[in-house]
């Protein structure tokens, strides 16, 4: 007798009378299979293996049939006499947890084993640990609470679903509807599942004046198929669009209908049949009746506005002026909105109780503006709410209690004062292109800043019992000084950056909140008190701290924090958040703060930082990278007049240099000593006038790769392209042995004991703008490597570049423009590319490609008849450069010899005169190249080392060289 464990895979199985097990496995079942287990004999089991997934089952009371996700259907047969184990797995010797039928069932089926008949259960995934892991099929069914709902109720949705956790919020979308149908505005929302699994959606619905008709209205789960409707009943009706009435110069009375009249005030015709009586009069009645009514006055002159009692249910009373204007409306019963525009001169306005609504426009003068709701009692309080000053650079003043909405837009330096009596009110203030103007409510609690249209530059705020102030800006908004002294809590929002440059009177704040703020908070200009939190956002935040005793958390986007002491206070912390962040410190202060390093240093206190940032040095010292939490991008903002070095900087750190450094700066790179391929970069960027770079001497000790980026940005301050400048830098990189310059400018280095170079790499450099030339691009550099046996490479880019060669075997490539190359001593291989380029051989065999343009190659001596330079492509419009000795002449006629003769019968019959007074010039052909020859010596044949010849490839005509004594160019 066995107890036998059977791998099922397909078919019908059973393995007899002992206690055995069938394993079910996913990854040995079968596709497709037909399975059925049979076998009652002994004690059973079942092991269903972790993994397995059930998509459904049909149960009865002594059989199971189960089908899996790879469709086999397996069926137990005498299910009821089985043990069934969950989970687990042979191979790994993990059990499983053993169930009998019933509870096997109902934990991993998900349902019962019935009486009668047959239960259907759902998808279930075996997990290894023993436990099921059912698949949810939520469900969602969407009904109208009424077929059809009325303008001005509420449309009621319920929302019955299954297999939906409690507290799920599930998002919906509203159509066949605009959004200002609706109370909310959104044609989104979402709705919660309560324990049921039911939610209720409302959608208030607005009652406007508009005739349109009966509309669906649709909900529509998102994600879902689930939607459901109702008919919105138009029960509001278009307000006619009502007469027309016109004033004349004589006395009218005048009675509007239900409908929305107009009454117009024209100027009428004097004597003369010109346009300047005014129309409206002190004797004038006017009754608008129903509807919404407007009144339109024209006025001559500086004119008072007739505003008697005779002028009732006007809800709209619009002036038209060309001067200065006094509007009193105190007395005109049913206005609601006043409107007075076009003033060359002051305006003075007087409501009571009645006005909610007043907006100005002037003539963008400095013309001031004076509005005052004169409501003096319970009965006739103040009624006027919103303001709108448009155009002037005069003073603003608004006197109500009731104020919450001032607008400014393009008005410039006038003071803007609002007078209101003490209470709990408060004050939206929208600036649209406002100037340096300084806005005082002296009784608002709350102040709410909206920045729209335009940007305003420096405005300055003043509110004394404001706790609360909110800076929202859409567009840029620049705060002068921010006087908020009663203010706990400051909030900046919106997408356009806020810059506050002074808080004179922050006394009572605490909070700072930017999370909102994606266009950034910056306010780094003056140092938070020691006791204010500050969170950033997602913008580009800017703040400034001194012994602040907070934890602050900057967000994300590329923050800086400026840090006016050399530590926090007790407790203090700043950790700068995502993106690229800048610690910013006096240099003595970073010397300070990075001298200590461990548990109890400075760097404990900030994290996330990726930049630091000092300004001019007062003094000589060292800043520890590894006591500034292993920054490793450093920059100096201010000039370094000072001998400072930055130590144990990680590989492929940076130093930024944006001022006329004085003094040497000394860079260490952490285990550089034994690294063998560590790499440093210095960024050659001086904002924000992008002038140029003088970065003095930059010592990288014990660096092989150095990067020298010199990118122009353009003026930073007037964002417009600016002309590149040359860079200068002396660097002192003794292990280096690749440099690579990029950027838009130009550059001069000088590579003091960087004799190690055998890459310098300038081919980057290119224009970024059209007021970038090849002038104002070259470089400037010259190879110190003297090691003969070394191969370099030196290659310019976009500028006029000065490129020098040394003793080593160098290829130097000019790139474009009119480059000047030197190979110096060794074998070297010069090439100028596009422009007008000078090549000079120098000693060794040089091989010299001019490229396109016009290029001049300079030759001052041969090693000897067997080593010398090779011009490959002499054209028209190139120059050959000689020595200058004496009065040059050249023999236009090629030298020629017998047909035995070998290259060096030719060389001394080309020198077989007396060169050494007079270089004498000529010319010959050999072997299918072409040979021009310089006689500098008394002897009859050709003198090594004093006597020049130069290989022209190909066979070139020299006989119609033109020569100015020493200079050949080629016609």
């Amino acid at each position: 007798m066995f107890n036998d464990t059977v791998n099922v895979q397909r078919g019908i199985v059973g393995a007899g009378s002992d206690d055995d097990t069938y394993v079910l496995s996913a990854n040995l079942i079968d596709a497709n299979a037909e399975i059925t287990i049979s076998d009652v004999e002994g004690a059973n089991k079942i092991q269903l293996i972790g993994g397995l997934t059930i998509t459904s089952s049909i149960v009865a009371g002594d059989t199971a049939q189960l089908t899996l996700s790879n469709g086999a259907v397996v069926t137990v047969l005498g299910a009821s006499t089985m043990s069934y184990e969950v989970g687990g797995n042979p191979l790994t010797g993990t059990a499983g947890v053993t169930k009998d039928y019933s509870t096997f069932v109902a934990d991993v089926l998900g349902t019962t084993v019935p009486t009668t008949g047959t239960s259907t259960g759902g998808q279930s995934t075996v997990n290894e640990d023993g436990t099921s892991t059912p698949t949810l099929n939520p469900t969602y069914t969407l009904t109208a609470g009424a077929a059809a709902v009325d303008e001005g109720s509420t449309a009621t949705f319920t929302l019955a679903t299954t297999d939906v956790a409690e507290g799920t919020s599930v998002a919906y979308t509203i159509s066949g509807v605009a959004a200002a149908d609706l109370t909310s505005g959104s044609l989104t929302g979402t709705a919660t599942v309560d324990a049921s699994g039911n939610a209720t959606i409302s959608v208030a619905l607005v009652e406007d004046v508009t005739t349109e008709g009966a509309e669906t209205l649709t909900v529509t789960i998102d994600g879902q198929t689930a939607s459901a409707s109702t008919t919105v009943n138009d029960t509001s009706l278009t307000p006619g669009v009502g007469s027309s009435l016109a004033l004349t110069a004589a006395v009218d009375t005048l009675t509007g209908t239900s409908d929305n009249d107009t009454f117009t005030a024209n100027l009428a015709l004097d004597g003369n049949g010109v346009a300047n009586v005014e129309t409206l009069g002190a004797f004038d009645t006017i009754d608008g009746g129903a509807g919404t009514d407007t009144l339109v006055d024209y006025l001559l002159g500086a004119t008072t506005t007739v505003t008697t009692g005779n002028i009732t249910n006007v809800e709209t009373y619009t002036v038209y002026g060309d001067g200065a204007i006094t509007s009193d409306v105190q007395n005109v019963s049913g206005l609601t909105t006043l409107n007075v525009a076009q003033s060359t001169g002051a305006l003075d306005i007087d409501t009571k109780s009645n006005v909610t609504t007043v907006t100005t426009k002037g003539d963008s003068g400095a013309d001031n503006v004076a509005i005052d709701d004169n409501g003096s009692s319970a009965t006739t309080a103040d009624t006027l709410a919103s303001v709108t000053v448009e155009d002037t650079t005069g003073t603003v003043a608004v006197a109500s209690d009731a104020l919450t909405n001032l607008k400014l837009d393009n008005t410039g330096t006038g003071a803007v004062t609002v007078t209101a009596a003490a209470g709990t009110r408060t004050l939206t203030l929208e600036l649209d292109k406002v100037g340096t103007q300084t806005i005082t409510d002296a009784e608002a609690t709350t102040l709410v800043v909206n920045a729209t249209g335009n940007a305003t530059t420096a405005a300055t705020l003043t509110t004394a019992k404001a706790t609360t102030v909110t800076l929202n800006a859409d567009e840029k908004l620049g705060i002068a000084d921010l006087n908020i002294a009663a203010a706990t809590t400051l909030t900046a929002t919106g997408d356009s950056v806020i810059t506050v440059a002074a808080g004179t009177t922050l006394t009572a704040l605490t909070t700072v909140d930017a999370s909102a703020a994606t266009g950034g908070l910056d306010m780094d200009a003056f140092a938070l008190g020691n006791s204010v939190t500050f969170t950033g956002g997602a913008g580009t935040d800017a703040v400034q701290l001194a012994a602040n005793t907070k934890d602050h958390n900057m967000g994300a986007g590329n923050d800086t924090v400026q840090l006016s002491a050399a530590a926090l206070g007790t407790g203090g912390s700043v950790d700068a958040g995502a993106g690229t962040d800048t610690l910013f410190m006096t240099a003595a202060n970073a010397i300070t703060a990075s001298a200590t390093t461990g548990t109890t240093a400075f760097e404990t206190t900030i994290s996330n930082f990726e930049k630091l940032k000092i300004d001019a040095t007062a003094g000589a010292g060292t800043i520890n990278m590894a006591g500034l939490d292993d920054i490793n991008y450093i920059v100096a903002s201010g000039v370094i007049g000072h001998a400072t070095t930055f130590s144990n900087i990680v590989t492929g750190g940076t130093l930024e240099v944006q001022a006329v450094n004085t003094a040497a700066t000394t860079i260490e790179v952490s285990g550089a000593a034994t690294n063998t391929a560590d790499v440093f970069n210095i960024a050659l960027n001086q904002t924000p006038t992008g002038a140029l770079v003088a970065a003095d001497t930059v010592t990288v000790a014990n660096v092989e790769t150095i990067n020298i980026n010199g990118a122009d940005s353009g003026n930073v301050t007037t964002g417009v392209d600016i002309a590149a400048v040359i860079n200068t830098l002396t660097l002192t990189a003794a292990n280096a042995t690749t440099v690579v310059v990029t950027g838009n400018n130009g550059l001069n280095v000088t590579a003091t004991g960087s004799t190690a170079i055998t890459n310098f790499d300038a081919s980057a450099i290119t224009a970024d703008s059209a007021l970038d030339t090849a002038a104002n691009l070259a470089v400037t550099y010259s190879s110190l490597n003297s090691t003969s046996t070394a191969t370099t490479t030196i290659s310019g880019g976009a500028g006029n570049d000065t490129l020098n060669g040394n003793a080593a075997k160098d290829t130097i490539s000019g790139g474009a423009g009119n480059d000047t190359i030197d190979g110096g001593a060794g074998n070297d291989t010069l090439s100028g590319g596009d422009g007008n380029d000078s090549l000079t051989g120098g000693a060794g065999a040089d091989s010299l490609t001019g490229g396109a343009g016009n290029d001049t190659f300079i030759f001052t001596a041969s090693v000897n008849g067997t080593t010398y330079d090779s011009i490959k492509d002499l054209g028209a419009g190139d120059i050959i450069t000689l020595v200058d000795q004496g009065t040059e002449t050249f023999t236009t006629t090629a030298v020629t010899s017998g047909s035995n003769a070998v290259f060096q019968d030719l060389l001394d019959a080309a020198t077989a005169g007396n060169g050494a007074t007079n270089g004498a010039v000529s010319w010959f052909q050999f072997n299918s190249n072409t040979y021009i020859v310089q006689d500098l010596a008394a002897a009859n044949t050709f003198q090594n080392g004093t006597d020049l010849v130069v290989e022209i490839t190909g066979l070139v005509d020299l006989s119609t060289l033109s020569q100015a004594g020493n200079v050949f160019t080629v016609v």
